[in-house]
């Protein structure tokens, strides 16, 4: 029942007794927050312009798994159904972490684009990754293949917004929500040119 707030400035988290903000002075990697995730054993992941923090029962600790992201610009944050974390990143890519290890996507591994705004999942383990000029569909499978055998390769579909003559569309990123998934299973993304919606099924 308590409420958690992400701003420019830290990290705010409001409970019965008050408020209790966190900055760099108190554990924050970075001050200017991006994306918030709660995983389902209570903890708090908060993203950054530079860096991940790990909070547990409201207190930052100290995560190894997670040091590698410590220069790292976090846009967005997902939880996939098994329990790994996705973190996804304005200029390298993708990164999960899964028991403790940190695997790595990125232009080399298959994907469209090294700029992640938005990360959602569907029902059929399909992750759709937004990123500036469109939208990456791939199988969480076969990233999850990939991360125990390199030499794994990845399918990706990528849907483009752009059409000749028209004006370019920019998706949107940096601060929640870039995405959403419907009940219905349908992503949905927020562009300069309003709401952009897939049909998986069509």
């Amino acid at each position: 029942g308590s409420l958690w707030i992400a701003t420019d400035a830290g990290l705010s988290h409001m409970d019965e007794k008050g408020f209790h903000n966190f900055t760099t002075d108190n554990g924050l990697s970075h001050f200017s927050m991006r994306c918030l995730l709660q995983d389902r054993n209570g903890d708090i992941w908060a993203g950054a312009e530079r860096g991940v923090t790990h909070l547990r029962h409201g207190v930052p600790i100290r995560d190894p798994a997670i040091d590698a992201l410590k220069d790292e610009k976090i846009w967005a944050e997902h939880e996939d159904a098994d329990g790994g974390l996705w973190f996804g990143t304005r200029t390298d890519g993708l990164y999960r972490l899964r028991d403790g290890n940190l695997s790595h996507y990125t232009t080399a591994n298959g994907l469209a684009s090294n700029s992640i705004f938005s990360i959602l999942e569907d029902s059929n383990r399909h992750l759709w990754l937004s990123g500036p000029q469109g939208v990456m569909w791939l199988s969480r499978d076969e990233l999850d293949a990939q991360a125990q055998d390199p030499e794994q390769s990845i399918s990706m579909r990528f849907f483009n917004a752009n059409s000749a003559g028209e004006a370019p569309v920019r998706f949107y990123g940096g601060t929640q929500q870039a995405g959403i998934m419907t009940r219905s299973g349908k992503p949905c993304f927020l562009t300069s040119q309003g709401l952009w919606t897939i049909h998986p099924e069509e």
